[in-house]
């Protein structure tokens, strides 16, 4: 049991469009991505969205890890796909989505799909891969409710 596949969601106090530039400011990331620590742009769209960026991350600061990752996007959803095995991860491919609750709130949903490198059972794999999405979700709602402004129009 190599591969994982996590989803999940959390109700935000913002627009759905609020939620949606959110989901596609990739840049912003290292903002409040607990474990990502720089982010470079490597290449953008015609819109200004990133299409490559390179990461470096770090778990616990004891595991570190630089690497790209490739970006495309629909209206309120953010796709990303690691291009090629980096030294930790042999797949890690997912999407940001704002969904409309139709109450003025929206929903940020998480789709992961990854398979890493660790020496470690399937089961443990996977409720690593739940607790980065756990960290990241809180984080994220935190920081576009807090950062509201930074996404109106």
């Amino acid at each position: 049991m190599g591969e994982q596949t996590v989803e999940c969601s959390i109700s935000c106090e913002v627009p759905v469009d609020v939620l949606g530039r959110f989901c596609q400011d990739v840049a912003a990331e290292a903002e409040w991505v607990p474990m990502l620590e720089k982010f470079e742009l490597l290449e953008s769209d015609d819109e200004g969205r990133v299409r490559r960026g390179m990461l470096s991350s770090s778990i616990l600061g004891m595991v570190k890890e630089t690497y790209e990752m490739h970006y495309w996007y629909e209206p309120n959803v953010m796709h990303y796909k690691l291009p090629t095995p980096s030294k930790l991860q042999k797949v890690q491919e997912g999407t940001y989505s704002a969904i409309d609750n139709g109450d003025g709130t929206s929903t940020f949903e998480i789709f992961l799909r990854t398979d890493n490198s660790a020496p470690a059972p399937g089961f443990v794999k996977k409720k690593a891969a739940e607790k980065v999405q756990d960290m990241i979700m809180s984080a994220a709602k935190k920081f576009v409710e807090a950062n509201r402004a930074r996404y109106e129009a």
